[in-house]
């Protein structure tokens, strides 16, 4: 039998029926520290961005021309909206992983009370046989003798089995303990989640007015005019940063073969072209803008992919534009793409084609979810349709 077992260990077989027993468990702990470590990156991503929004309140100039200022009050729901939806995903993760703890306690202390209930019975079981021996055996009994044996096994087991059950209860008063904590400290996350969630409605209000801003601008000339004013000046210090990061790029990333790919670069995300490059009338007011990129309407939160392999050479917030990435493509290249919900990579991150870098948004956007996407060759903008592949 011994050779038998020792043999079916050594197989194949034994080690992939213990691993299918064991998996669940192992995945099961794994999951939970996964989404442990995963809370405590989102507390350090929320951290420094309430650090950099705090800093940009600080900085934002204080006079009424700015309070005014349409892309500044955009910009203020924006931000607001990134930090509760931050904090919104953190108290998510928190609840799940008190809820996997607390699972896991419910389950250990079922098991011990079913093994303390049976450990009991067992005890009570041995101390009538110990009485029942004690009682009609000659107490004076040889050591040889069967009734002698039989007691002093009872005796050390009933001792044994007393050890063991006080052992077991404690263990059941400690699981019984922290899962009071456990239910307290969900509740606490119920109650975080709550006030977000009411904060989140607020938020959400400020939204309906800035649709209502939004449309305000559609229909009046003035506002409008004034808005794309401030697109303007948006523009020209986006064209300023694109600058002077060429000039402080030093080039580690440097490939031949982008300008051989005109024509035949995938596309950042399937949608729907609705502002093209170039001079644009609007059609009511009889004013014209410049557009540097296209906007590309899609659904929020779509996955947006780098158009070929390159360099992160920014990845934040800017004015007009929202979350902003730019991706250095090697020969004086870069891609940017705007309007951003979350951004994947960072900074100085080698990217592969296809590769997912962001989610779209609406963060600066005055057209709702959308991705605002350029190509530009050493600063200037060129059309993103001469670059990317005909649509099938």
């Amino acid at each position: 039998m011994g050779s038998y077992t020792n043999k079916l260990r050594r197989s194949k077989g034994f080690w992939l029926i213990a691993g299918l027993i064991f998996y669940p468990a192992a995945l099961a702990a794994f999951s939970q520290a996964d989404m442990e470590k995963k809370i405590r990156q989102e507390e350090a991503k929320l951290a420094v961005l309430k650090d950099k929004i705090g800093r940009w309140e600080e900085n934002m100039p204080q006079n009424k021309e700015k309070e005014h200022s349409i892309l500044t009050r955009l910009e203020r729901i924006d931000r607001r909206l990134e930090i509760m939806g931050k904090e919104l995903e953190i108290y998510d993760w928190n609840l799940k992983v008190a809820e996997i703890k607390e699972k896991e306690l419910e389950g250990l202390t079922t098991q011990n009370s079913g093994k303390l209930k049976m450990k009991k019975s067992l005890l009570r079981k041995k101390l009538r046989a110990l009485y029942k021996i004690s009682r009609y055996s000659n107490p004076i009994s040889s050591p040889d003798n069967s009734s002698f044996l039989l007691r002093k096994y009872l005796q050390e087991s009933i001792l044994s089995d007393i050890g063991s059950i006080t052992q077991d209860e404690k263990t059941q008063a400690v699981a019984l303990k922290n899962q009071i904590a456990l239910q307290k400290k969900q509740e606490r996350i119920r109650l975080y989640k709550e006030r977000v969630l009411r904060q989140k409605g607020a938020i959400e209000q400020e939204k309906t007015a800035k649709e209502q801003l939004l449309a305000t601008i559609k229909d009046e000339r003035k506002i409008y005019e004034e808005t794309q004013k401030e697109f303007k000046e948006a523009s020209k210090k986006l064209s300023a940063l694109v600058k002077g990061l060429q000039s402080q790029d030093k080039n580690e990333f440097v490939t031949r073969d982008f300008r051989a790919k005109k024509g035949n670069l995938s596309w950042p995300v399937k949608g729907e072209i609705i502002t093209f490059f170039g001079r644009v009338k609007h059609p009511r007011f009889n004013y014209y803008i410049f557009n540097k990129g296209i906007d590309i309407r899609a659904q929020l939160g779509s996955s947006i992919l780098s158009i070929d392999s390159g360099k992160v050479l920014f990845a934040d917030w800017v004015r007009g534009y929202g979350n902003l990435l730019i991706i250095d493509h090697g020969e004086g290249y870069y891609s940017l793409y705007a309007h951003l919900s979350n951004i994947y990579v960072k900074v100085r991150e080698l990217i592969k084609k296809g590769q997912p870098v962001a989610a779209l948004g609406d963060s600066g956007s005055l057209i709702g979810a959308s991705l605002y996407f350029e190509i530009r060759h050493h600063g200037n903008p060129e059309n993103p349709l001469h670059w990317l592949a005909k649509k099938p």
